[in-house]
């Protein structure tokens, strides 16, 4: 948890590590400041922005491009041309995912080429990448403007839930969401 990280990095270098990656973004604040607190191990956050720290790194997979993907599935798959897509926090990586994720989509509405179909995607923000609440009334407020897939960029499984309650399709993200959702998940 968020709270436990930098107990959790005092245990490691406790332990001998000298290089240590936090692996999710919420892990951000804590690793900055561990590399404060321990400036002889050398830090690497994935998905983070934070610099200006001789031994504080940050690195990112290449997940926009199955974000591209699930875009190009979801815009073949909608039927109102009306996709959503729950962003969690205004970051690069994020904005990066959602850019693909819209590309793709373009893509899948028009797989004889050109763009003569075009495809919008709503963005709903809920400031928090943990908050299974704003989730699904993110998704259900995106479903009653029309959207009949949804994507989102959150840690729970809210929004492909409530989405499968609506009747609509998503896109699952953070594992596979069919054990969660069934049939209902376009892709994960």
């Amino acid at each position: 948890a968020e709270a436990d990280c930098v107990d959790v990095i005092r245990e490691m270098v406790g332990a001998g590590f000298k290089l240590i990656f936090t692996t999710s973004f919420v892990f951000q604040d804590a690793t900055f400041q561990a590399a404060s607190l321990f400036p002889e191990i050398d830090f690497v956050h994935m998905t983070g922005f934070y610099t200006g720290k001789p031994n504080f790194a940050t690195a990112s997979g290449k997940l926009y491009q199955a974000r591209y993907i699930s875009g190009v599935i979801s815009g073949g798959a909608s039927v109102t041309k009306r996709i959503g897509y729950v962003a969690s926090l205004a970051v690069p990586e994020v904005y990066r995912n959602i850019n693909a994720y819209y590309l793709g989509a373009q893509v899948g509405a028009n797989p004889n080429g050109g763009n003569n179909v075009k495809v919008d995607v709503l963005v709903s923000w809920i400031d928090t990448f943990n908050d299974p609440v704003k989730e699904a009334y993110a998704t259900k407020v995106l479903q009653q403007l029309g959207c009949d897939v949804v994507s989102y960029h959150t840690d729970t499984k809210a929004s492909p839930l409530m989405s499968k309650a609506l009747g609509i399709m998503s896109t699952g993200s953070n594992g596979d969401q069919r054990l969660s959702v069934g049939e209902s998940v376009l892709t994960s």
